[in-house]
């Protein structure tokens, strides 16, 4: 059983490890359920409240038909390797509160992965995207920003790829597509390209276990990787990690 602790104190690549599965070695958690990938937020958070008890999200459907590609990002929809939209890896929660508009708001979400919750940033009423934290620990207006998330597709890179993107579009930009999936790590499946200049960022399919994205000649033990995929598929979620010292507190 994991010990819960701060998010901010979790080495950076301890928590690539959690996110990913492969990058490195991470505690052992509980693989008796699926990973949550997306949910409704409760009760918007108000200036210096914690997370402290958010609600809790039930199973959603981890499969998505296949979306036209966005157009290019301006720079308020834009993901770097230091964060998405306006926030930024690296800032203490009060310092992203003073990036939001008037029509954007901060509201905790539950299980939004396994082994994490979340502050979802929305805007009208829509996520835009999701800052992650350790599950149960609260995460105040002191804390620091590591690990950031999101699913909707107005969010891209410079290049214009984002959510709903094909592998193949994205290959075209960034090089060959690898994808890889960890049972260890809840099955969550990933892509990595060849010459993507970032090591932070991650490009997650959706998928879990027998309903991946890659095609596996001859799965066998826990790690699973292919160059191999559906030619219809897309990517559904991307995620940024911190791994700098600036995120230590």
């Amino acid at each position: 059983m994991m010990t819960v602790i701060r998010f901010y104190v979790v080495a950076p690549l301890v928590l690539l490890g959690l996110l990913m599965g492969t990058a490195c070695s991470s505690p052992t958690t509980s693989t008796e359920s699926v990973a949550v990938e997306s949910g409704t937020p409760s009760v918007p958070l108000s200036d210096g409240v914690p997370l402290d008890q958010p609600e809790t999200l039930g199973d959603d459907s981890s499969t998505a038909a296949p979306r036209p590609a966005p157009a290019a990002s301006t720079s308020s929809h834009l993901i770097s390797a230091s964060g998405i939209g306006t926030a930024q890896l690296g800032m203490t929660l009060a310092e992203f509160r003073e990036t939001l508009t008037a029509d954007q708001e901060l509201t905790p979400v539950a299980n939004v992965m396994v082994d994490f919750d979340a502050i979802a940033v929305t805007q009208a009423g829509e996520i835009q995207y999701y800052i992650l934290h350790l599950s149960g620990a609260p995460f105040t207006d002191a804390d620091v920003i590591q690990g950031l998330k999101t699913e909707n597709p107005a969010y891209q890179t410079q290049e214009g790829i984002g959510v709903g993107s094909a592998i193949t579009q994205a290959e075209d930009i960034y090089g060959d597509a690898t994808l890889a999936y960890n049972l260890d790590n809840e099955g969550r499946e990933y892509v990595r390209f060849a010459n993507f200049p970032a090591n932070n960022i991650l490009f997650g399919t959706g998928s879990y276990g027998a309903q991946t994205a890659g095609i596996y000649a001859d799965p066998s033990g826990s790690y699973n990787e292919t160059q191999a995929f559906r030619g219809d598929a897309v990517l559904q979620s991307i995620l940024l990690v911190c791994l700098s010292a600036d995120c230590s507190n």
